[in-house]
């Protein structure tokens, strides 16, 4: 495309896809930076529940999908940076299209003639960002295809060797079946492209070697991402002339999207593996700080989970409060103590006899146990938790029921959807 140097036709002149680049890029940049989080939080909420051949894939498709991600992620950020950079370019075009009055500098001669050598016309500038945008975004979409395509075909062969594994065909195992299928879909083409690098100027087009090798080559572009890939990618690498700048800058593209893809998906890897090693939210060995009241700050303090003071006892008793969710307690209480359906209002302290069959209804509801033992629920109390601002219940444990040492408390949560395995039946606590 050749620019001339009427300012007035430069947008008639640029890549006819920006305007839809750059909607995508703005729109989609914000939400993909947030996505591999989600993917994580999907991935750690299902694997404890998986059959270990299930969790596999569910955990290596992951891994391809955040690929993926970051990947579109890091083009469209470079592409809106170059993209700001065009835009910035066509401004000045416009407002100075004869470009520098250069009698008007005060650079001294020599410095002058080098500024004058190495100057680009704006309109020659521009075309260049232009479409060197176009290829970034181009070359982030291609990654990604790839390796969503990638990501369906992995799953595909690794479902299919559980599947074999786990019903024991030929005796074989679920890794030995990997190898097999993925050696059955992917070796052919691999050893064809091995054979056609090398041989394939000494072998007649009308063989029928020249025929299984295409035969397996063509399977092997028929995986998924793969076309799509190649049908961006070779048509930039195979039309841009070799050792220009725009060459170096695709390969630069290239390599930042695919290293901070391998990056992003290594550190997951880790995150994941220690997160599965590590004790789970439920576990008498770990200690989450928003159950402790001198840990929690700001809106830390509305979460509403049981609390205590501190991780050490330092006062005559234990406190413990237990703060009630109006679209979840009233209800599972109503279920588990049937006289109370006509109690509608628990701070109504009219009837002491309802009040103690509410409070009793609600030590069941919660189960409070310490070291396994039931703590008996006549102690509750019905407040106002002063560290938090939430209504709930306040559970008072003398200082002189507890040895030296870590104690453990549990207790009872209700689950947002009955039934569900993955959620923990237990919220737990442990001080010392």
């Amino acid at each position: 495309m050749t620019l001339n140097e009427d300012p007035n036709q430069i947008s008639k002149r640029t890549t006819p896809t920006w305007e839809m680049e750059l909607l995508l890029s703005g729109a989609l940049v914000f939400s993909l930076l947030k996505m591999p989080v989600v993917v994580d939080a999907i991935v750690l909420h299902n694997l404890p529940s998986l059959p270990p051949e299930f969790a596999v894939i569910l955990f290596t498709v992951s891994l391809y999908l955040r690929s993926a991600l970051v990947a579109l992620s890091v083009a469209f950020v470079l592409h809106l940076m170059l993209r700001a950079y065009w835009v910035a370019l066509v401004g000045v075009n416009s407002v100075f299209p004869d470009g520098p009055k250069w009698d008007r500098s005060k650079s001294r001669p020599l410095k002058l003639a080098v500024q004058q050598r190495n100057w680009v016309a704006l309109t020659t500038r521009i075309e260049t960002i232009d479409n060197a945008a176009s290829l970034v975004f181009a070359t982030g979409v291609a990654l990604g295809v790839m390796l969503l395509g990638l990501s369906i075909g992995i799953a595909a062969m690794l479902l299919l060797s559980a599947v074999f594994g786990r019903y024991g065909v030929f005796g074989a195992s679920i890794d030995a079946w990997f190898f097999v299928v993925i050696g059955l879909l992917l070796g052919p083409g691999a050893l064809a492209s091995v054979i056609d690098y090398f041989f394939g100027h000494k072998i007649a087009r009308d063989s029928r070697l020249a025929g299984l090798l295409r035969a397996a080559l063509n399977i092997a572009e028929k995986f998924p991402g793969v076309s799509q890939f190649g049908a961006i990618v070779q048509t930039i690498t195979l039309n841009l002339p070799k050792r220009a700048p725009a060459t170096l800058l695709f390969g630069l593209i290239l390599t930042i999207t695919m290293c901070a893809s391998a990056f992003s998906s290594v550190q997951s890897a880790r995150d994941l593996r220690l997160r599965i090693l590590m004790p789970q939210e439920n576990s008498s060995l770990l200690s989450v700080p928003r159950h402790y009241r001198d840990q929690r700050r700001g809106v830390k303090k509305l979460v509403a989970v049981p609390t205590v003071a501190s991780r050490e006892l330092q006062s005559d008793a234990l406190e413990l409060f237990i703060p009630l969710l109006a679209d979840r307690h009233p209800q599972a209480m109503r279920h588990l103590c049937p006289e109370l359906t006509t109690i509608t209002d628990l701070k109504n302290n009219s009837n002491a006899d309802r009040d103690r069959a509410w409070l009793r209804c609600a030590g069941r509801l919660f189960a409070v146990k310490l070291d396994g033992a039931l703590l008996d629920a006549t102690g509750l109390l019905y407040t106002v938790d002063a560290h938090s601002g939430l209504e709930g219940l306040l559970l008072r444990v003398p200082n002189t029921t507890f040895s030296v040492g870590k104690h453990v408390i549990d207790i009872q949560k209700i689950v947002s959807k009955p039934g569900d395995k993955n959620e923990p039946p237990y919220q737990i606590i442990v001080f010392r």
